[in-house]
């Protein structure tokens, strides 16, 4: 099992006013939203503004921010130690902290969170998973779902957390933690659970990509048979205008329709793509590359000066939160190209 280096303390963002498909006004999850697809409409919650709005210092490496309810929470590694992490919350105007720290226990420096409803549900490397009221801080019930290997981070929606680890992808009651029920898959490590109107989807090694009814039946595995197994995983996206999953096995990337399980493309990728309803991005050797989403013809590349590894990435206007040593900065640039964004907080997957 890889370990999270101490040493990072970065947060990267990117939120872009792109055309898209009727996207919520919050950042609830890993990428942005629930299904992982990396654009947002920048509305609400997320609008862009013309000057930095605000900057905090944290103790230690910051987590991929939620955006929700006029706040802004972040898991926060534990400083000057190997083990533990805490919750915050700030002020998404002011920068202000209206509670947190909150402890969150674990024997690693890694935890992550998503919101829905009113509620933070995070769950710890030890497989601790615990909910939250967003607006107080209070602590609500906690549920105890392994002993390790929880390393990806969970996905709320419609009432039902979903987590991927030690072994099972896992739908957990969003009122009670009890579990609703729990699919075996191949190791299941790093995958955040993509959720959408019809399915969850998870990607582990070799690969082995799962599509999931939302009532815990198997609908596919890609490949079948499997071909192998490991440790290890990349998380993946997907899009409700195409119903297409983009999965990864370190580089290599496999665009899957989400009803059959059958291939459709490949591509290139050292990180998770981000997908609108009409375009596809992907980084690969530190080249930004557009394509068409329903050819696939490429519509232009950016090199820039080779550093770049940020996540989500858009063109047009870019809102960044950024990590800077300890501080989270919300820092806004108007480009027409990709910026170049350092730190990634401390999760574990790209």
């Amino acid at each position: 099992m890889r370990k999270l280096p101490a040493a990072c303390v970065g947060l990267a963002l990117l939120l872009c006013p792109l055309v898209v498909s009727a996207a919520p006004p919050e950042a609830t999850a890993y990428q942005i939203t629930v299904d992982h697809a990396g654009s947002t409409s920048s509305g609400g919650a997320l609008a862009l503004q013309p000057t930095p709005l605000w900057k905090v210092s944290l103790p230690a490496a910051i987590s991929y921010p939620l955006i929700a309810g006029g706040a802004v929470f972040v898991t926060v590694a534990k400083p000057n130690t190997t083990s533990g992490t805490t919750l915050y919350a700030l002020n998404a105007a002011t920068g202000g902290t209206p509670w947190g720290p909150v402890d969150l226990g674990g024997n690693t420096l890694w935890s992550n969170a998503t919101y829905d409803a009113g509620k933070l549900f995070v769950l710890n490397w030890d497989g601790t998973l615990s909910s939250f009221d967003a607006t107080t801080g209070a602590r609500g019930w906690s549920a105890s779902l392994g002993t390790y290997a929880f390393d990806a981070p969970p996905t709320a929606s419609n009432g039902v957390i979903y987590v991927s680890g030690y072994g099972y992808l896992r739908a957990i009651d969003e009122s009670s933690g009890s579990t609703k029920w729990s699919v075996a898959v191949v190791n299941g490590d790093i995958s955040s659970p993509a959720v959408g109107p019809a399915g969850v989807y998870v990607g582990y090694a070799c690969p082995n990509v799962y599509g999931i009814g939302l009532d815990g039946t198997l609908h596919w595995q890609y490949p079948n048979p499997m071909q192998c197994s490991g440790g290890g995983g990349k998380n993946i996206a997907y899009r409700i205008d195409t119903n297409r999953v983009f999965a990864r096995d370190n580089a290599a990337g496999y665009v899957i329709d989400a009803s059959s399980g059958s291939l459709v493309a490949a591509f290139n990728a050292g990180t998770i793509p981000a997908v609108t309803a009409t375009q596809e991005f992907f980084l690969y050797n530190s080249t930004l590359t557009a394509k068409d989403q329903k050819t696939g013809n490429q519509q232009w590349s950016f090199t820039g000066d080779g550093q770049r590894d940020c996540r989500h990435r858009q063109r047009s206007a870019l809102l960044d939160s950024i990590g800077r040593g300890t501080e989270l900065q919300h820092l806004l640039r108007n480009e027409h190209h990709p910026s170049r964004v350092r730190g990634h907080g401390h999760e574990r997957d790209v």
